[in-house]
């Protein structure tokens, strides 16, 4: 297998699987501990992925140490020294068909694990283009985005003021997460949802990222009023 380096942040990724899973499987017992040892060799690459966290990318990591701890009669399997969410981690299956999920193929049952990894899913180092500053239109009104990396994917705010944004005359912020990332290169194509204060889900933006540094689509609300289309180009 290949080895790919990355300065992802993978931990915080096995933190948020472990917040947001209805039943995060932090422990094993040591017949599947040391089964995932079989499976996974230093040299090897995993990827870390947590679909119930809305993660929209998947970070690979080079396995340069791997090991089984015991914890309270049960046992942690650690990577490279840090302990981890097997839900989380993606094995490569050989001869070039996928990734499968180490805590399906331990044996655990979950619905909310993928078992494998969407051929189209993006690498996290793909996302790093797209954050930062984005000025535009919202129908005719003007809006200021923002998009961050964070342990969840891509994150984001806005501010748009006027009536054709759908916002009191003063503006107003939202925030968004990513819920969709991928396509060719130059023409990503980018889904998130929107939030106000009160943390509920408003509307729906997606889009198109192209090698030009423009980001064109629409926002739909789920109120039933008008969906709008957004024009933004990068902030300088």
């Amino acid at each position: 297998m290949g080895t790919v380096k990355t300065t992802a942040p993978w931990i915080a990724w096995t933190l948020a699987a472990a917040a947001l899973a209805a039943e995060p499987i932090l422990f094993v017992d040591k017949a599947q501990g040391e089964a995932a040892l079989r499976m996974i060799r230093a040299g090897d690459t995993v990827r870390f992925h947590c679909l119930p966290c809305s993660d929209v990318a998947y970070s690979p990591v080079e396995v340069r140490s791997r090991e089984l701890r015991p914890h309270g009669g049960r046992w942690r399997l650690l990577l490279n020294g840090d302990a981890v969410e097997v839900s989380a981690v993606y094995v490569d299956s050989g001869y070039g068909e996928g990734w499968e999920n180490l805590a399906l193929l331990l044996g655990f049952v979950d619905d909310s694990i993928a078992r494998e990894l969407k051929p189209s899913l993006a690498e996290a180092s793909r996302l790093a283009p797209h954050t930062g500053r984005w000025a535009g239109t919202l129908g005719e009104a003007p809006v200021e985005l923002e998009l961050l990396v964070r342990e969840r994917g891509l994150v984001g705010s806005y501010t748009a003021a006027g009536t054709a944004a759908g916002t009191a005359a003063g503006g107003e912020t939202f925030r968004l997460l990513a819920t969709a990332f991928g396509g060719p290169r130059g023409a990503e194509t980018l889904a998130l949802i929107e939030r106000d204060d009160d943390d509920r889900v408003t509307a729906t933006l997606r889009g198109v990222l192209d090698a030009a540094g423009t980001f064109e689509g629409t926002r739909t609300p789920l109120d039933g009023s008008p969906a709008r289309a957004f024009a933004l180009r990068r902030a300088k």
